[in-house]
């Protein structure tokens, strides 16, 4: 083909070179049309260029015979382009039905869309936060008519609200105490969190009396409007406050009440597999080949709702303890009860009672089947809505919502649990609290049984307006997403860009038409070729730009195929790069580092909203595409154990086991041997006046220390086994093609990388098998079974199985454990000698108070400690600085969120740049100077309480061992500054210490730090 066309004639070359592009352009829009991108699009004939779908509306018909024979070939829903116009057209009743369909059923498809996208990889999903979110929208979009633009943040406040009424206080349990008021926390936190709910409902409730006083439409479109039309009338006295507090109730008691219930039944079928099966049998033969749930057919399940019938017995909805107040004084089965008192009906108890139902704590619908017993109490032992005037007025709201929702995951989808996780250890464990919510989240592996049915749109004409104004809002039109959720609706998006680049390619071509007949052909054929890419490239490269109808962070000019990575190569480290990169851009940005997309907060309110505001949003922190292949899913420790169940068992074995506060204290006699281990190697280079490499001495320690506190001694093949360990830091820290490029399976061959981790990684877990069958047989052959060190507890927690830990997450967690203590303690403690070198007077006045407190007892115990506040300055001055462990706080978002107005995709990397939040000057003054008074008469913890500083970290993902490290910062540099004077060696002058940073993603000098120690006090004897 390339030689005839080298023997074209020329025009004819430069005639195909025009058109190209062009037709690669419609190509690819044609394509993307018919696929629908990324979501589903209502089918679509087929189009010409400029006037799209006219011809079709042609002829003799009038439009809309025309418009129903396009719907007979087409559907009943069919995608329109009439011009510019974007049309969706529906041709049927059930579609007209559709766009007034109750706001369940749209949001039960988001629910299922949800669940199916899991399905083809067999991955779990998290079904409990699914449900929440399925009823959380249900019930505020009936509330309000929309999904609300502050949505996350307000649904996140509503359940703060649940779990703070939810647990009682100290004023609760003594109400006649004034004291008991005045030193609880608990009003003063409900009222602030009264006025937050309540700017928000201030909002809806004016842009609803606005829309209403604009509009000649006086339907009620949703419960705020019904609540207002009652205010406006006048028939019952109803305030602003009264409109507030009930949209509150009905939230509360319309969303939590499905959610729990759902979340049971579910738990419960899974549990009890007969009664899973009968349930999908009975929903999939009514309802036969209808592909879908209809509100119709749920009266004919009637096995069903003997299901929702006993999951309401087992776990009633709400609140569990029926509360109620004697308004007089009363007679109660022969007893007095005083008026003012507060009676607890205790529902739970009553339907699990053996006495009233057989078999009391199995799950067995069948009970139901031949009694007659309803929802509303006429028989007291079953009382799920309550019972008598104080019943739940919402009934038919909640019990449509359950059975909708879980007809359609019966229907739709086969249930497994996932791998690890046996039938019987399913947990059933409910929440502390007034609400009787699951402890954990119920995590399952759907598996496809019915395909998702087509979701129609409205049977409506939206013009590209309306459209538009639809996709900036991110809506759901009937469940048919009407534009691709990463951008604006793809055709008006494309041929906008596509219009301006046809006027500057038709300014340019009539200058170039002449030059290029006369290029050589081989060159035209070439161009021919490239053209269509170069356009594709261009038109991409727009629309990452743009960001379509959603607003997406600014982002700095990027390359093909390797996109910002340029802008990070050089001399400097990364988070110095980033820091510079958030200077030109501001403090959220985005880049895409090769195929990885990446946001950048570089900001105290970026941070805020990541760490903090949507802190659950971002609890996962992401795993790169080598360490998937290296740690397998369950295998993995604490630091990279994506957000879940598991998650949250290791991080209570390491805050309740490991790295509790006795547990620290238990390690003291090895910090003192190995410090004064320390201390001596130091003395020996004192009388000769030698340098020493207190960077390898301090690693060594640090080393030492953290791996005796893990196998409880120095271990005898330790100087290996601590290289091996320093090797995978380095191997961790650096990124691998197979990081940048995750989808790409050329990545994952021509990289080396992959294969040096599993290498690493079977070299180390020989010698962990090695420490570990020698603490089992320890343990079997001894009476004593104290714990010792850290990995006897870890095997004792697997024995005792109250956590699933397998033996490859005892192994990763110590690798973690080592990592986080030894590293963080050994980088910190080379920084902060280096910086008080560099300041001698700061150096001077640390050494004056240690030596003041210690006064003649010769040697730091950790008793003094606490008496070394300006030491405790010094630390915080250097952590600042010089933040331990990664600068860079690494999270993904588990879901679409909001920061700083910004859209944050699902599934992005987000790089905290820690470092650069503690160098702004912004928020420190003189900020790159090492000045520790600036935290003496300031409030600032280690606990990122102020996010500005965070050395640890913040939230959910807070380091667990900083008392385990502190401890270790703490002894250490106070012995060091106590016994010794220090000196710069002979040829180093003070202004030229070299304080450059390594490369990598762990901020460590880059030279090791040699200074000339002097003995001030000299060693007691028995160090």
């Amino acid at each position: 083909m390339a030689d005839q066309l080298v023997h074209l004639p020329q025009q004819l070359l430069v005639l195909l070179l025009f058109i190209a592009p062009f037709f690669f352009f419609f190509l690819i829009r044609s394509m993307r049309r018919r696929d629908g991108g990324s979501v589903r699009l209502p089918p679509s004939p087929w189009a010409l260029p400029v006037i799209g779908h006219l011809h079709h509306l042609m002829g003799t018909l009038p439009p809309h015979h025309a418009m129903r024979d396009i719907a007979l070939r087409h559907g009943p829903l069919v995608w329109l382009r009439l011009g510019g116009l974007q049309v969706i057209l529906a041709s049927s009743v059930d579609a007209a039905r559709e766009s007034f369909r109750p706001i369940r059923e749209e949001e039960v498809g988001r629910l299922l869309r949800a669940v199916a996208a899991a399905s083809p990889a067999r991955r779990a999903v998290n079904l409990s936060e699914l449900i929440s979110a399925y009823s959380a929208d249900s019930t505020m979009r009936a509330l309000i008519g929309s999904r609300f633009k502050d949505r996350d943040r307000f649904l996140m406040l509503l359940e703060r609200g649940v779990k703070l009424f939810a647990t009682p206080s100290l004023p609760d349990l003594y109400p006649s105490s004034r004291l008991a008021e005045l030193i609880s926390r608990r009003p003063r936190q409900m009222r602030r969190h009264r006025d937050e709910v309540y700017e928000f409902l201030d909002i809806i409730i004016k842009e609803h009396q606005e829309n209403r006083s604009s509009s000649d439409d006086q339907e009620d479109l949703d419960l705020v409007d019904v609540l207002l039309r009652i205010q406006r009338k006048g028939d019952f006295p109803l305030s602003t406050d009264n409109i507030k507090t009930t949209i509150g109730d009905l939230f509360n008691g319309g969303s939590e009440t499905t959610a729990t219930t759902l979340k049971w039944i579910m738990a419960e079928l899974i549990r009890n597999p007969r009664v899973m099966q009968k349930a999908q049998d009975e929903v999939r033969q009514v309802l036969g080949k209808h592909h879908k749930v209809t509100e119709e057919a749920l009266r004919n399940l009637s096995y069903l709702h003997l299901v929702i019938k006993e999951g309401l017995r087992l776990h009633p909805p709400g609140l569990p303890l029926l509360l109620r107040e004697s308004r007089t004084t009363s007679q109660v089965l022969g007893f007095h009860v005083p008026q003012g008192t507060m009676i607890l009906v205790n529902m739970w108890a009553i339907s699990r009672d053996p006495m009233y139902w057989d078999q009391a704590e199995e799950f067995i619908p069948e009970r139901f089947e031949h009694v007659n017993i309803d929802y509303y109490g006429t028989d007291v032992k079953y009382m799920p809505f309550g019972v008598g005037r104080r019943i739940c007025p919402g009934i038919a709201f909640g019990l449509v919502n359950l059975e909708l929702v879980l007809a359609s995951l019966l229907y739709h989808f086969d249930w497994e649990l996932p791998d690890g996780t046996e039938l019987g250890n399913l947990d059933m464990k409910e929440e502390m609290g007034a609400i009787a919510r699951r402890l954990h989240d119920l995590s399952l592996v759907p598996v496809i049984r019915h395909p998702l049915p087509r979701w129609p749109c409205p049977s409506i004409l939206l013009a590209a307006s309306s459209l538009h104004r639809a996709g900036s809002g991110r809506l759901d039109v009937g469940g048919c997403w009407i534009r691709p959720p990463g951008g604006g609706i793809d055709s008006d998006l494309m041929i906008q860009k596509f219009s301006n680049f046809v006027s500057i390619w038709c300014k340019t071509t009539q200058a170039m038409a002449d030059q290029l007949v006369h290029l050589p052909q081989q060159l035209l054929v070439l161009l021919l070729f490239i053209a269509p890419f170069f356009f594709f490239f261009f038109i991409r490269s727009i629309r990452r730009r743009d960001g379509g109808s959603v607003r997406l962070p600014p982002s700095p000019w990027a390359l093909p195929v390797i996109g910002h990575l340029h802008h990070l190569m050089g001399a400097l480290p990364p988070q110095h790069a980033m820091r510079d990169i958030a200077l030109r851009h501001g403090p959220l940005v985005r880049l895409r580092l090769g195929g990885l997309q990446v946001i950048l907060a570089s900001s105290v309110d970026a941070a805020r909203e990541v760490m903090r505001t949507h802190d659950l949003a971002f609890a996962t922190r992401p795993s790169t595409r080598v360490m998937q292949l290296v740690f397998p899913e369950g295998s993995q420790g604490i630091v990279f154990t994506p957000y879940g169940d598991s998650w949250r068992n290791l991080r209570k074995i390491c805050t309740v086991e490991l790295l509790s506060a006795k547990r620290v204290q238990s390690f003291r006699p090895i910090r003192e041997e190995e410090v004064g281990r320390l201390l001596r190697a130091v003395a020996a280079a004192s009388p000769a006046r030698r340098a020493v490499n207190l960077s390898e001495l301090i690693s060594a320690y640090s080393a030492d220390s953290t791996m005796r506190a893990l196998i409880g001694s120095r271990f005898k093949d330790r100087d290996k086994f601590l290289m091996l360990l320093e090797r995978g830091v380095k191997l961790f820290a650096t990124p691998s093609l197979p990081d940048l490029y995750p989808s790409s399976r050329l990545a994952e061959l021509i990289s080396r990388r992959p294969r040096q981790m599993r290498r690493h990684r079977d070299e180390v877990y020989e010698f962990l098998d090695i420490i570990i069958k020698e603490h089992q047989e320890n343990r079997s052959s001894s009476d004593d079974q104290e714990d010792l060190d850290l990995v006897d507890v870890l095997l004792r927690i697997q024995r005792k199985g109250d956590f699933p830990l397998s033996t490859d997450n005892i192994k990763t967690t110590i690798g973690d454990l080592f990592n986080g203590g030894s590293e963080t303690t050994a980088t910190t403690l080379k920084w902060i000698m280096a910086e008080l070198i560099r300041n001698p007077r700061v150096m001077q006045k640390a050494q004056d108070e240690v030596r003041q407190v210690l006064g003649k007892h010769h040697k730091v115990t950790e008793e003094a400690l606490r008496n070394l506040s300006y030491l405790h300055l010094v630390i915080k001055e250097g952590l600042r600085l010089h933040p331990p462990g990664l600068p860079l706080l690494l999270r993904e978002s588990r879901t679409t969120s909001q920061v700083l107005g910004f859209h944050v995709p699902q599934g992005t990397m987000i790089l905290v740049n820690m470092w650069a939040i503690s160098r702004d000057p912004m928020y420190w003054d003189q900020a790159e100077e090492f000045i520790p008074e600036r935290f003496e008469h300031v409030n600032i913890d280690y606990y990122g309480t102020d996010v500005k500083y965070m050395p640890f970290g913040v939230g959910r993902r807070i380091c667990p061992g900083i008392a385990f490290g502190l401890v270790n910062l703490e002894l250490v540099l106070a012995s060091l500054l106590y016994h010794f004077n220090w000196e710069l060696p002979d040829e180093t002058e003070l202004g030229n210490l070299d304080m450059k940073e390594e490369m990598g993603a762990i901020a460590r000098r880059l030279h090791d730090l040699s200074l000339v120690p002097v003995i001030r006090h000299p060693l007691p004897v028995d160090m």
